[in-house]
């Protein structure tokens, strides 16, 4: 059988190969740091979606604990750079534009240890 390859098709192996590569090699301590500076104040101290100032908003933030909420990584990477208007949601998340691709993946490397 003689495989067929498309543009597309060959993007999105090299996006999943290049993804699984960053997070492969993603510094979940410096994750876990930038978690824990700026976004356990919504999300929570251990990702559940009950932080301090997530409780006052009007959408409660993702509980990053629940592996089926935790959405696919170039959503969480366009979430974390844009805010949550980014990704067609309620907009009370702000984004860190300041986050590099590197610190992007560290965070996204964090999330998944809290996920079960």
């Amino acid at each position: 059988m003689k495989m067929h390859w498309t543009i597309g098709s060959a993007v999105a192996l090299g996006a999943l190969v290049a993804s699984s590569a960053v997070h492969a090699a993603c510094d979940v301590k410096n994750g876990k740091a930038l978690y824990d500076a700026d976004c356990a104040k919504c999300h929570g101290k251990t990702g559940d979606g009950d932080g301090k100032l997530g409780r006052s908003l009007e959408h409660k933030p993702t509980n990053f604990n629940d592996k089926a909420k935790l959405a696919a990584d170039d959503e969480l990477t366009k979430s974390i750079r844009g805010g949550s208007k980014a990704i067609g949601k309620s907009g009370d998340m702000d984004g860190f534009p300041k986050y590099t691709d590197e610190q992007i993946a560290d965070v996204i490397g964090y999330l998944k240890t809290l996920a079960k």
